[in-house]
């Protein structure tokens, strides 16, 4: 399926999205206080244990008991609210509105879990939590194709995902927004990203927004 170099290269991504997020690791600890610090770039980042934490859609002021997938979603987060500054800071706002509120960080956890399943990027066998089958050879092949290019491909495809399930999610009428239809919305996102991949020929970044405006 892959030639040796491509092989390698994703067997070395393999193992670096496998990594556990460890709090006596700096850069672990550093990723949520850059976080922080790009969506909320006018406040003192909080102690590690704060309430704070839950205004980025955190569970509990310990955001690190949502991080259960390894350090990867920390980083598709980070990078998310690095690149796209604005889009991250509206979908914050969004979520954390009473009447359309859900936990937005915890969620992008299971964003980055789907999407790190769904290209069979994962070592340890998991359960999908969008329920959508592995990618095919040629979601793959174009997957391997942009990350050799630039390895933050990952964090960019965890972008739109996380675009397009927050706009589904927010497709809900005003006053009955109900926290189980995540799961349907999450399924949409991957859905999206699942054919695009498998059936379009993507060339480069710029047709991965796709994704988010279908």
């Amino acid at each position: 399926m892959f030639t040796p170099q491509e092989e390698d290269f994703f067997e070395d991504l393999r193992s670096h999205l496998d990594e556990p997020y460890d709090v006596r690791n700096p850069d672990h600890e550093v990723l949520l206080e850059k976080l922080w610090k790009n969506t909320f770039p006018n406040d003192p980042v909080p102690e590690p244990v704060d309430p704070r934490w839950t205004k980025l859609g955190f569970q509990s002021a310990n955001p690190r008991t949502d991080i259960r997938t390894g350090v990867h979603s920390v980083r598709s987060m980070e990078y998310m609210s690095r690149v796209y500054p604005e889009e991250f800071r509206r979908i914050v706002s969004e979520s954390s509105n009473r009447s359309t509120e859900y936990p937005f960080a915890a969620s992008c956890v299971s964003v980055a879990f789907a999407v790190v399943i769904f290209f069979r990027l994962n070592r340890r066998t998991s359960v999908n939590p969008s329920g959508t089958q592995s990618a095919n050879h040629l979601a793959l092949k174009q997957f391997v194709r942009l990350s050799m290019d630039n390895r933050d491909t990952v964090h960019e495809i965890f972008t739109h995902v996380t675009i397009r399930v927050h706009n589904e999610w927010m497709k809900q009428t005003p006053g009955t927004f109900d926290i189980h239809y995540f799961a349907t919305a999450l399924s949409v996102g991957v859905e999206t990203m699942k054919e695009i991949f498998s059936k379009k020929r993507i060339r480069d970044w710029t047709d991965l927004s796709i994704i988010d405006h279908q």
